[in-house]
């Protein structure tokens, strides 16, 4: 899983928009192709427990709003420092997360997709300012063993077509030898 270091001077980094959308598609689609996904975050400089968390979009920019944050960036795009006060209250009092954890260490939040716009967040657990930590996210891919299986089965038929094919050759060079 590729890290992606997220920092802020604020109260908390929000990584992305992420937008699920099945429409006209059977809802459980993304957590058939996806599985659970995991958001590792693992805090830098510090050993004030961490706090790691998705929710609905506008649930984060509600929470969030007035607060000091840091809007991480992804790919050409750099992050954006959004002035303001102190959250009124620790993240993981709050009811809005989809999925959470927070304390000392590496902490996994893990979130099965569902349809909506959605925002990663890291913060300090208790709220306080100044964030830094090194982020991950991981996917479980449910139907990669079945397809794994596929190609090796696959693999074992055109073995065995091609070992049959040799031994024919091979049977037949022998026969007009003699």
């Amino acid at each position: 899983m590729p890290t992606q270091v997220v920092s802020s001077r604020g109260y908390a980094v929000v990584l992305g928009d992420v937008r699920v959308e099945t429409a006209g598609a059977d809802s459980a689609l993304p957590e058939r192709f996806f599985g659970d996904v995991r958001m590792r975050v693992t805090p830098t400089g510090s050993s004030a427990p961490v706090f790691a968390g998705i929710a609905r979009e506008s649930d984060v920019a509600a929470y969030l709003g007035g607060v000091g944050r840091t809007l991480s960036g992804s790919g050409s795009q750099r992050d954006v420092d959004v002035p303001g006060g102190e959250p009124a209250v620790p993240p993981e009092t709050l009811d809005i997360w989809a999925a959470q954890s927070s304390g000392q260490g590496v902490q996994d939040a893990l979130w099965t997709p569902q349809d909506g716009r959605w925002s990663a967040v890291v913060m300090n657990a208790d709220g306080s300012r100044g964030v830094n930590a090194d982020v991950q996210f991981g996917a479980e891919l449910p139907w990669l063993g079945a397809a794994g299986f596929a190609v090796l089965v696959m693999s074992l038929l055109l073995l065995a077509g091609g070992v049959a094919l040799i031994a024919v050759g091979v049977a037949r060079a022998s026969s007009r030898s003699h």
